[in-house]
C-alpha cells in the first residue's frame, strides 16, 4: 500500500516536473525499502533507481540522471517492469538529446517504443512517438515530425490522456512556429495552455508560455515577447528547472539584440552560456554561441563574429541540429563576403542549400548570397533574377527586414542600369520600409521600457511577499504557498513537541514597566528561536509567556526526536544563566498541520498530541523538564549512549488522560 501511495506521488511529480515533491517521494521509498524485507523490496528499490534519475533529468545532471537510469533498467528488467523499465530508456533517450548525441538518443526512443508496443502500451508508444517526432523537429525533418505528433496526438486522445493531448499540441504549436506558420503556431499553443491550466500543471504553463513568447519574438512583438518570457522564467525559477531558466535567459537576450541593445543581450548570452557549461546541455551551447556570433555581426565585428558563427556550426552539426545550422551558415556566408573570403562563400553556399527548403527566411537570404556573387562574377542579370526570386518569398512571408534589403539592393541595381522608374519604386518601398522600421522600433523600446518597469515592480512586490511569508511562517510552508498551493493542511504521524512556560511570570508581570517586560520576553524568546534555528525545529507560535515548536515536520529522520530534546536541554541551560526559571514539556505523536487565516495566516498544529505535550509543560516542576512514556521510549531507542539522561518521575494525574508514566529529561 506504501509502494503505491509513493508511486501516485511521484507520477504527479513527474508530471508537473516538481523536483521537490519528487524527493519527498524519494525519502519516503528510501525509508520504506530499508524495512522491507530484500524480496520484497525490489519493485520498490527498481522505483526509487528511476526516480532518482528523474530527478537528476529534471535538474540538467544528465551524466548522473544517466547513471541512475542504467542502474533502473537494469533492476526494472530483473523484475519484468517492462513499461517503466521503457520508460526509464526514454528518459535515458532524453539525457542524450540535451547532451548533444542525437543518434544515441534516437536509438534509446525507438528502443523504448518497440518495448511500450510490446506491452501494448498505448500511452507509452504515444509518448515516444511524440518525443521522435521532437528530435526530427530538431533535425528539420518537419513532415516527418508533423506525421509523428499525429499520430501520437490521436492515441492521446483515443485513451483521454489530456496530459498527453497537451504536450502534444504544444510540441504541434513547436513545430509550425519553427517553419515560420506562426498563426498555426499561436492556436496549438493556445489550445494546449488552457488544457495546462486546467491540469494545474506549472511546468507545462511555463513550457506554452515560453513558446508563446518565441512567437512574438518571430513576429517582432517584443513587449509581449519579454512579458511572456518572464512569466516562463518566474515559473522555472520555482521549479528549480535550470536548463529552462537557461533557455529562456537566452531567449531574453534575444529580444534585446533585436533591439540593438547590444551591451545587456551579451550580458545575458553569457549568463545562459554559463548555465549550459555547467549542465552541459551541447545543443543549447552551441545556439548562444551561434546569437553571441550574430551579435558581433550586427556590430560589424566580423572576425568576432566567425570564430563565434564557424564554432557555433561545428557544434551544430555534432548534434545534428540542422534548424540552427541553417541560420548559422547564413551568417557566417554574410561574415565571409563583408571580410572578402569570397571563394570560402562561394563554397559554402554550394555545400548547404540542402538547408534552405522549408525556413522562408534562410532561402531568401541564401539567395541574397548568390545575387552577391552573381553581381561579383559581372553577371546583373543573373543577380537581378535572385533578387526578385528572393522579394517574392519576402513580400509572401512579410519578413520586413529581408524585404527593405532586397528593395535596397534592387534600387541599387537599377540606378546602375539607368532605368529611373524602377529605381524610384524600389527607393519608395525602401524609404517607407525603412521610416516603418524605425518608428517601430522607436516604439518597442519605449514599450519595453515600461514592460521592464512592470516586471521590476512586480518582483519587488513578489519578494515583500516572499519576505512577509518567510517572516511569518516555516520556510518549506512559505514556498508551497508561493507556488499558489492554496490550502496547506498535513498529517504527520511522529512529531516532537516542546512546551514552555515561564515561572511565576505572571506575579512578576504585574511589576514591571511595559518596555522592560517586552524586552524581558524579547531575549527569553530570541534565545527559544535561536536554539530551534541551530536543531531544525519548527517554531509554531508564542502564546503569552509560553512557547511551542515542533521536530519532524519538515524532517522526519528518525533522529529528530532526539534534536528536540537537546535542544530543550539548552534552552534551559541558556536561560538558567538569566536568571529565568521555566518548566518545559515534552511529547511526541501524530499532529495535523497547516495553514489558516487569510489576511495574518499563521501555521499552527492540532491533535491530542499537542494536548499531552502541553500537560507535561503544566505538570512538570520550576527548573525541570518532563517528557512523556512515549517520549522517552523514542529518546531511549534514537539517542543510546548520548549526553542525555532519562530517569522515570513515576506515574502522575493528567487532565483529560487519567494515570500517565512521565519521565524527566536532563544530562547525564
Amino acid at each position: 500500500m506504501l509502494h503505491v501511495e509513493l508511486s501516485l506521488q511521484a507520477e504527479e511529480a513527474i508530471r508537473r516536473s516538481d523536483r521537490s515533491l519528487l524527493l519527498a517521494a524519494i525519502k519516503g521509498a528510501e525509508r520504506a525499502v530499508e524495512q522491507l524485507p530484500n524480496e520484497h523490496g525490489a519493485a520498490l528499490r527498481a522505483s526509487v533507481a528511476f526516480w532518482r534519475g528523474y530527478e537528476h533529468y529534471l535538474a540538467a545532471k544528465f551524466h548522473d540522471a544517466l547513471r541512475h537510469l542504467e542502474q533502473a533498467s537494469a533492476l526494472l528488467e530483473a523484475s519484468e517492469q517492462l513499461v517503466l523499465q521503457a520508460r526509464a530508456i526514454t528518459c535515458m533517450g532524453a539525457c542524450h538529446q540535451f547532451m548533444g548525441s542525437f543518434d544515441a538518443a534516437a536509438a534509446y526512443m525507438r528502443q523504448a517504443l518497440a518495448m511500450h508496443e510490446r506491452a501494448n502500451n498505448k500511452r507509452g508508444i504515444a509518448t515516444n512517438t511524440g518525443n521522435l517526432g521532437n528530435l526530427l523537429v530538431v533535425a528539420g525533418q518537419y513532415e516527418e515530425a508533423l506525421q509523428c505528433f499525429t499520430s501520437a496526438l490521436s492515441v492521446h486522445q483515443e485513451i483521454e490522456d489530456r496530459d498527453g493531448v497537451a504536450r502534444t499540441l504544444g510540441n504541434i504549436g513547436n513545430l509550425y512556429k519553427e517553419t515560420e506558420n506562426y498563426t498555426e503556431a499561436m492556436r496549438y499553443y493556445e489550445e494546449a495552455l488552457a488544457l495546462y491550466h486546467e491540469l494545474e500543471d506549472p511546468a507545462g504553463i511555463g513550457r506554452v508560455v515560453g513558446s508563446i513568447g518565441g512567437t512574438y519574438l518571430a513576429l517582432g512583438k517584443y513587449p509581449e515577447s519579454l512579458e511572456a518570457y518572464q512569466k516562463a522564467l518566474t515559473q522555472f525559477e520555482e521549479l528549480g528547472d535550470r536548463r529552462r531558466i537557461a533557455r529562456t535567459t537566452t531567449n531574453i537576450g534575444i529580444i534585446y539584440k533585436q533591439l540593438h541593445d547590444y551591451h545587456t543581450c551579451q550580458q545575458l548570452f553569457a549568463e545562459a552560456l554559463d548555465m549550459f557549461e555547467k549542465i552541459a546541455d551541447q545543443e543549447a551551447i552551441a545556439h548562444v554561441s551561434g546569437n553571441i556570433g550574430e551579435c558581433y555581426l550586427e556590430q560589424n565585428e566580423y572576425d568576432e563574429a566567425y570564430t563565434w558563427l564557424t564554432r557555433a556550426i561545428e557544434q551544430t552539426r555534432r548534434v545534428g541540429n540542422r534548424r540552427d545550422e541553417s541560420h548559422f551558415v547564413a551568417n557566417v556566408i554574410e561574415v565571409c563576403l563583408k571580410l572578402g573570403r569570397i571563394d570560402e562563400a562561394r563554397t559554402l553556399l554550394e555545400e548547404n542549400e540542402h538547408l534552405t527548403t522549408d525556413i522562408p527566411t534562410i532561402r531568401v537570404s541564401f539567395l541574397q548570397w548568390h545575387a552577391a556573387l552573381a553581381a561579383l562574377d559581372g553577371n546583373k542579370y543573373h543577380q537581378h533574377e535572385l533578387l526578385e526570386q528572393a522579394l517574392e518569398i519576402a513580400d509572401r512571408y512579410l519578413l520586413s527586414a529581408k524585404q527593405m534589403d532586397l528593395h535596397r539592393a534592387l534600387r541599387d541595381l537599377y540606378r546602375e542600369r539607368g532605368d529611373l522608374q524602377a529605381y524610384i519604386r524600389h527607393d519608395d518601398h525602401y524609404e517607407k520600409l525603412l521610416i516603418a522600421m524605425q518608428g517601430e522600433m522607436q516604439q518597442r523600446r519605449l514599450a519595453v521600457a515600461m514592460v521592464e518597469r512592470k516586471i521590476s515592480q512586480e518582483r519587488r512586490e513578489s519578494e515583500r511577499q516572499r519576505a512577509l511569508l518567510h517572516n511569518t511562517l516555516p520556510a518549506h510552508i512559505a514556498e508551497r504557498l508561493l507556488k499558489d498551493e492554496s490550502t496547506v493542511a498535513d498529517l504527520h504521524e511522529n512529531v516532537g513537541i516542546l512546551f514552555l512556560d515561564i515561572v511565576a511570570f505572571t506575579s512578576v508581570a504585574s511589576d514591571m514597566e511595559p518596555r522592560h517586560l517586552v524586552d524581558l520576553l524579547n531575549g527569553v524568546f530570541s534565545i527559544c528561536d535561536d536554539i530551534a534555528q541551530q536543531y531544525a525545529l519548527t517554531k509554531i507560535k508564542t502564546i503569552g509567556d509560553a512557547y511551542l515548536a515542533v521536530s519532524g515536520l519538515s524532517d522526519a529522520s528518525q533522529h529528530h526526536v532526539s534534536s528536540l530534546a537537546h535542544a530543550a536541554v539548552d534552552i534551559q541551560r541558556r536561560l538558567q544563566r538569566q536568571d529565568l526559571v521555566v518548566r518545559i514539556g515534552l511529547h511526541c505523536g501524530p499532529v495535523i498541520a497547516g495553514v489558516i487565516g487569510k489576511e495574518r495566516l499563521q501555521y499552527d498544529i492540532w491533535g491530542d498530541a499537542v494536548n499531552v505535550a502541553a500537560r507535561m509543560e503544566q505538570t512538570c516542576e520550576p527548573g525541570r523538564i518532563q517528557c512523556s512514556e512515549a517520549m522517552a521510549e523514542q529518546l531511549l531507542h534514537a539517542d543510546a549512549g548520548s549526553a542525555l539522561n532519562v530517569q522515570l518521575r513515576g506515574e502522575m494525574e493528567i487532565k483529560g488522560k487519567g494515570r500517565m508514566r512521565t519521565y524527566w529529561l536532563e544530562m547525564a
